[in-house]
């Protein structure tokens, strides 16, 4: 490791457990340069590994320096959560924050589209504004993007920790995988195989994929035969019948031989690519891709066979392990995806412990910020968010945002 690495870069250290600090120890004690950062408010993960106190004894051997609050997190954090926790908190209004109250739900999604709207109308760059929904689930994350797209306002999602298996997309190249790389193990449903159908193939509805399956698929020995042994395959429409030869076809020319990663690669390249899917779908095909990856590398370390290490990789994802939460750090957002939506349940307590089910912190972003919470209403029927934003305030960075939690 010495002769391998030239420098030592090391963010939130306070995070990191006591084994870490030791190893930190010896690669500076050879004389590597090193660059590491320590909250001294952090330790979120404190119990569940982190050993703050472990890394403390480094800072006799540095050079220390302190950086000071940024952005609206050190002077109003503690503010905002007691506001959020405590019904009774009676916060004085300030310029930076305004609150949005509403009596339902679907109504609270509404207006904080509405004021990100605003925002953008008064000269806001779209780019610097970002919306922060601890505890976001499945119908806000949908709602949102929904909402915004009917403005051309793109929406892109980070830390997203539902599982990949959650995505139609991923379901469906699992069921291609199995299908090529089938064993005595392989089990798939008819229910499997029409999704697949209907999710790859445009031009096969869900409802002609199921008739096409009740029929043509055979589940011992999971395979797929010809369209022309359904009783009543004219029923299934003509581009339908032929999206579901092609598929026949481009299954049969791949060689067994192929490797699982170039196959699902090829599949993705060949169905999915041509979709023109939304980027929170292509971000969960990235991590199913990054997943494979790395548990075929260590499968093989191992020496587990070819076989079992796709049983184990499908297992894996079925039981909901993975998170689609590809590694985004050094790309570059696309044009145009103006927008953030931030999702994380870190540091964050469970949605009983709170009366809507989120904490809210304070707002950031260069300029500008959307500050909500998605959580359900509280007990008096009211939803709320906090919108901040002050084109003169300079509102730091997510770190700083998140640091009070």
């Amino acid at each position: 490791m010495r002769r391998q690495y030239r420098y030592l870069l090391a963010d939130d250290v306070d995070e990191f457990p006591a084994i870490l600090a030791d190893f930190c120890r010896l690669l500076l004690e050879a004389g590597i340069p090193a660059l590491l950062t320590f909250n001294p408010s952090g330790a979120a993960r404190l119990g569940l590994g982190a050993d703050p106190e472990s890394w403390k004894p480094l800072a006799g051997g540095c050079t220390i320096t302190h950086c000071g609050p940024v952005g609206l997190g050190a002077p109003w954090g503690e503010s905002v959560v007691s506001y959020v926790t405590d019904p009774s908190f009676n916060c004085p209004p300030v310029a930076e924050f305004s609150r949005l109250q509403a009596i339902s739900r679907a109504r609270l999604l509404r207006l904080v589209t509405e004021t990100v709207h605003a925002l953008v109308k008064d000269g806001t760059s779209p780019e610097e504004i970002a919306i922060i929904a601890p505890g976001l689930d499945a119908i806000a994350s949908y709602a949102l993007p929904q909402i915004l797209a009917s403005s051309s306002i793109a929406v892109r999602l980070l830390s997203d920790p539902r599982p990949l298996f959650g995505s139609p997309q991923v379901r469906a190249l699992l069921t291609l995988l199995q299908l090529k790389y089938q064993d005595e193990d392989t089990q798939l449903t008819i229910d499997d195989v029409t999704e697949m159908l209907a999710v790859l193939l445009p031009d096969l509805d869900l409802v002609r994929a199921g008739l096409l399956t009740t029929v043509c698929f055979v589940p011992h020995r999971p395979q797929l035969l010809p369209y022309e042994v359904h009783p009543q395959w004219y029923r299934l429409s003509y581009r339908g019948t032929q999206a579901y030869k092609e598929l026949q076809e481009w299954l049969a020319a791949q060689a067994r031989q192929v490797n699982p990663l170039l196959f699902l690669d090829r599949a993705i390249q060949r169905f999915l690519r041509p979709q023109n899917l939304p980027h929170a779908d292509v971000s969960q095909l990235q991590t199913l891709l990054e997943t494979a990856q790395s548990h075929w590398q260590l499968g093989y370390r191992l020496g587990w066979a070819e076989p079992e290490i796709l049983n184990r990789f499908v297992s894996l994802i079925h039981q909901g392990t993975v998170a689609a939460n590809p590694l985004m750090g050094d790309r570059p957002l696309p044009k145009p995806s103006p927008w953030q939506v931030f999702s994380s349940t870190a540091a964050i307590a469970s949605p009983t412990d709170f009366s809507f089910g989120s904490i809210l912190v304070p707002t950031y972003g260069r300029k500008g910020g959307v500050l909500c919470s998605m959580g359900h209403p509280c007990s008096s029927g009211h939803g709320m968010a906090v919108l901040g934003w002050h084109p003169a305030v300079p509102l730091g960075n997510p770190t700083a945002a998140i640091t009070p939690l």
